[in-house]
């Protein structure tokens, strides 16, 4: 009986590893397209291995950055109308966000990671405690001509959603105390999009719109974004 008991230990093992809960494979687990610059939401990466998969429409060139949740960038990609690729990741498992950085051109960013059916079902647990554990914090509305406003933000992610109402031109610039440029963007028709920002400090909000109403809101993120 001591004799089989090591070969049927490892049949079971392997009749265990097999099942489809374990088995691994690439799962698309976030992705973005559009035209303008934006930051990602904070990404949590459980698989062993992931990948960043890009396309450029053109007809500009297109740069992505990618962060660790201590704000050092890890990876860059550049690339050129017309060509798609795929980056595998040189950091393991953790949070991230990319930066991307497109000059006049359409993109699409995918992130992939390998993972089991299990891990894959614990990540889509973990996303949407982060999605209904936003809260808005402050929200600002407008119309037509340039608008200044005073915001202070505790350290964390923070969700930046704008839109504006009519096809006019609607650019939102956030300025540091640095009197850095920290994000800006330019919207020319109705639309609601977002970008995100991971620090804290006082920043300036500007907006300088057309015949539009706009409106500016930033929601913050609870702690399972970047523990």
């Amino acid at each position: 009986m001591t004799i089989m008991k090591y070969p049927l230990v490892l049949l079971f093992s392997a009749i265990f590893l097999a099942t489809p809960a374990f088995s691994r494979g690439w799962i698309d687990t976030a992705s973005w397209f559009g035209r303008g610059s934006t930051t990602t939401r904070m990404l949590r990466v459980t698989g062993d291995r992931w990948r960043v998969h890009y396309i450029n429409h053109g007809p500009g060139p297109l740069r992505i950055r990618v962060f660790d949740s201590e704000h050092r960038e890890i990876y860059e990609i550049y690339t050129r109308r017309g060509f798609p690729g795929i980056r595998s990741m040189p950091a393991g498992k953790g949070d991230y966000y990319l930066v991307i950085e497109p000059q006049d051109t359409r993109w699409e960013v995918i992130v992939r990671q390998r993972l089991s059916r299990a891990q894959e079902w614990f990540l889509q647990q973990h996303d949407e405690v982060v999605r209904d554990g936003l809260e808005l914090v402050a929200s600002f509305s407008g119309g037509p001509g340039q608008a200044s406003y005073p915001l202070s933000l505790p350290q964390g992610s923070w969700r930046m959603v704008y839109s504006n109402s009519r096809r006019e031109t609607m650019e939102v610039t956030l300025i540091d105390e640095n009197q850095d440029v920290q994000f800006q963007h330019r919207l020319e028709r109705p639309k609601r999009t977002e970008t995100w920002i991971h620090r804290g400090g006082d920043f300036v909000l500007q907006v300088d719109a057309g015949d539009t109403r706009w409106r500016v809101e930033f929601y913050r993120a609870g702690s399972q974004v970047s523990e």
